[in-house]
């Protein structure tokens, strides 16, 4: 079956169904199960959130709602600028 195919049946992204065999091709080889389908080779990773790994600690992204709500000038920043702005004031938590 292409990838196409398994994308308009699924209703997944052509994108998102590449990464999900791509990985669970790489967990086949460290696994020795070659059955892509198997539930080892197919269980999300433990820090996924909604398929998505997470790149701050909860503390970081409580921070950055905070900081970016504080006042307009923050409120007009770009993603980016709040976090950049954090980290050269060292505001992130230490812990």
């Amino acid at each position: 079956m292409k990838l196409k195919e398994i994308s308009e049946r699924t209703g997944v992204l052509v994108s998102t169904c590449l990464n999900i065999i791509r990985e669970a091709k790489r967990r086949a080889e460290i696994s020795g199960n070659p059955d892509l389908c198997a539930t080892e080779n197919l269980e999300p990773k433990p820090n996924a959130l909604k398929g998505s790994q997470q790149y701050i600690t909860p503390q970081e992204k409580e921070y950055l709602v905070a900081i970016t709500l504080s006042d307009g000038d923050h409120c007009r920043m770009t993603y980016a600028e709040p976090a950049v702005e954090g980290k050269n004031k060292e505001l992130f938590f230490d812990s």
